[in-house]
């Protein structure tokens, strides 16, 4: 059974995001997904949105992880289950990115959400 655990963030996220799409960690990105987001892209556009709402201090986002006992799941299955968690919890409302862990024993989700609710509105 999987372990689940969100928390506010509240260092840089920039190097969360980096840290979480680390291709060592999801087989050269294989396992990234974004939500209303590129993940290539997505720390730039969580932050165009925190300053379009002029939300620019305090919780810089919220990080999550899900954790799957070894041998539970595939990198595949595990990636799914986390890509679905991510839509049932959050939908079209937040930026998220959605990393898969695959480096160690126990295959693992990493969730980076936004801190607002919103999109970025083009210039």
């Amino acid at each position: 059974m999987a372990t689940t655990k969100i928390w506010k963030f509240k260092s840089r996220l920039d190097r969360l995001i980096d840290y979480t799409m680390n291709g060592e960690k999801t087989e050269n990105k294989l396992f990234v997904s974004g939500i209303n987001c590129m993940p290539d892209t997505a720390f730039l556009e969580m932050t165009n949105v925190k300053k379009q709402f002029f939300k620019t201090g305090g919780i810089e986002c919220f990080h999550g992880y899900q954790s799957f006992v070894e041998g539970e799941v595939t990198p595949q299955q595990a990636h799914e289950i986390g890509v679905k968690l991510a839509e049932e919890l959050w939908g079209d409302k937040f930026q998220v990115v959605l990393s898969t862990h695959i480096n160690t024993d126990n295959i693992h989700n990493h969730f980076v959400r936004a801190p607002i609710r919103g999109k970025v509105i083009p210039y």
